[in-house]
């Protein structure tokens, strides 16, 4: 697993890679007392995802993951029920082409920020909805300036008006962390 979160102190999703050779992201529904699968629940495969790298669930009956496809060149959103770990019911998976996502917070039941990097390297967020995994209506993948090199790889919201993302900058050796305003993606200054 690369990734897990906690829809309630009850419930919780982990998300990862199928470990066989299909090309597939995983999740499973989580026992968080007991680390074990939830009881009558197995893993489940999203077909044509790639990899799963990140979740957050933003209320008790939904859960946003993010990741990419196998080769880097699409970054996937996906709602899950966290209930059962499948792809909320209408649901589907969405594609963002040109970027790769490695982390996903929710400041609210409405809006959750994915962060990654773009085929340059540098990093980019996105806007999403978290029932819908979708790009949040008039936003779009932004860069973010100073995140050369690997880009941005964690995303936390402390606050509905505040998101924080973390990353490496290689051209200067050293880490990077960027203050969001989570309803654009945009640099809070």
């Amino acid at each position: 697993f690369n990734g897990v979160a906690c829809a309630s102190a009850s419930q919780c999703i982990g998300v990862g890679n199928a470990a066989s050779g299909v090309n597939s992201g995983a999740a499973v529904s989580l026992n968080p007392v007991s680390g074990d699968l939830s009881t009558g629940q197995s893993l489940q495969l999203i077909r044509s995802s790639g990899f799963l790298n990140g979740v957050s669930c933003p209320s008790g009956s939904v859960c946003l993951a993010v990741g990419e496809n196998s080769n880097e060149t699409r970054g996937i959103a996906v709602p899950l029920n966290p209930d059962t770990a499948m792809v909320r019911s209408g649901q589907k998976l969405h594609i963002i082409s040109g970027i790769f996502m490695s982390g996903v917070a929710c400041a609210s039941r409405k809006q959750c920020l994915a962060v990654g990097h773009d085929s340059s390297g540098s990093g980019v967020v996105v806007a999403l909805s978290p029932t819908t995994g979708a790009i949040l209506s008039g936003q779009r993948v932004q860069t973010i300036p100073g995140t050369g090199g690997v880009g941005l790889e964690g995303v936390a919201c402390p606050s509905a008006n505040l998101c924080v993302a973390v990353g490496e900058n290689s051209g200067r050796s050293a880490g990077v962390a960027v203050s969001l305003n989570p309803a654009t993606g945009a640099i809070r200054r």
